[in-house]
This record gives structure tokens, C-alpha cells and sequence, in this order.
């Protein structure tokens, strides 16, 4: 039940979960929802001369957490591919949640061609394949790779092209040497002599 400052809990005898440690122990949270659930809790206090029992609903998921982030990368192996959810895009990469460890896919890892922003590839919320490219015990960092496991358009290329053969692209930028120009997943350049 919702009370004054928290919620009484049912274990056989009454608690009392304080609403600072409710969720993730913000005031502003809707004490109602959890009304009618089960929840994890953590003992904080028994009083037995009062038949008092004081619990923590935050505490508890935190540690739960704690473990799911200690397996998590306790199982972390360089070229592992595993399955993570993007979190967070930033204009160098992804931040991608792979089970309680965050890692970061940067821009250059997200495909073998040039990519200006992020959301050109990946929105926040989608569940994808990455490859573990390195970690950081030290840090507390993983590096992540996607084009690592998508096919490499390079191994096409002396397939599909030969010298001499005329071709259609897309100019994708200018540099002081040349431009450079996409075609069919790769990229060229087009030095300014030619």
C-alpha cells in the first residue's frame, strides 16, 4: 500500500520501504504503480522489541545490477560478437549496452564506408550485433566494432572492377588531393590529375 513517506510491503510480516529508497530513489516517483507488485527488496533494518522491518526496493536492483555487470564483463572476450542495445548516440559513435556494461562503438567501427553522423546508421532503443574489439579493465572501457561482422564490400572489388573499366559514382567529398567517390559500397579517389 501507498502510505505517508513510502510503502508497506508484504513478507509474511509488515515492512516499510522509505520512499527515498523506492525505484531509483527520487521523490518525484509515482509510489502508486508499484502498488500490487512484486519487488525486490533488501533488509536495511529489524527492530524485533518493535516488530519493525525497514527495506530498500533501490538497493536491492542496484545490486542486481552489480551482478549482471560483474558476469557481464566476466564474460567479455576480444572478437566475442554479442548482442547490445543502443543507449546513446553522440556525434562520435554509440554508447551500446551489452547487459549492465556499456561499450562504445565509435563512428570509423560503424561501417566500411565514411559516415558524418551516427544516426545515418543506428537510433537509440535498436538491439544489434557488435564484435568486442578490446577492453580496458583499467578504464573501465569496451571498444566495439560493427563493420568487423557486416561483409567486406573490398572483397568484391576485383570481381565486379578491372582496370580500364568505366564506372558511375557518387562524389562524397572534396579533399585537397581529389574527390572521393562511392561506388557500389566502396570508396575511390579521383586524384586532381585525372
Amino acid at each position: 500500500a501507498r502510505v505517508k513517506g513510502g510503502l508497506t510491503v508484504d513478507l509474511g510480516i509488515r515492512g516499510f520501504v522509505p520512499a527515498s529508497h523506492v525505484g531509483n530513489g527520487n521523490l518525484k516517483n509515482n509510489l502508486e504503480k508499484y502498488v500490487g507488485t512484486t519487488i525486490p527488496l533488501k533488509v536495511i533494518e529489524v527492530d524485533k522489541d518493535r516488530r519493525k522491518v525497514v527495506l530498500s526496493h533501490r538497493l536491492a536492483i542496484q545490486e542486481e545490477r552489480e551482478a549482471k555487470t560483474a558476469a557481464t564483463k566476466a564474460s567479455l572476450v576480444p572478437e566475442q560478437i554479442r548482442r547490445g542495445t543502443v543507449r546513446r548516440l553522440v556525434p562520435y559513435g554509440a554508447f551500446i549496452d551489452l547487459g549492465g556494461v556499456d561499450g562504445l562503438l565509435h563512428i570509423t567501427e560503424m561501417s566500411w564506408t565514411r559516415i558524418n553522423d551516427p544516426k545515418e546508421v543506428l537510433r537509440e532503443g535498436q538491439e544489434i550485433d557488435v564484435m568486442v574489439l578490446g577492453i580496458d579493465t583499467e578504464k573501465d572501457r569496451v571498444s566495439l566494432g560493427l563493420r568487423q561482422i557486416l561483409p567486406d564490400p573490398w572483397s568484391e572489388v576485383p570481381s565486379l572492377y578491372a582496370n580500364g573499366d568505366v564506372v558511375t559514382g557518387k562524389v562524397t567529398r572534396v579533399g585537397n588531393y581529389g574527390a572521393f567517390v562511392l561506388i557500389g559500397g566502396v570508396e575511390g579517389i579521383v586524384p586532381h590529375s585525372e
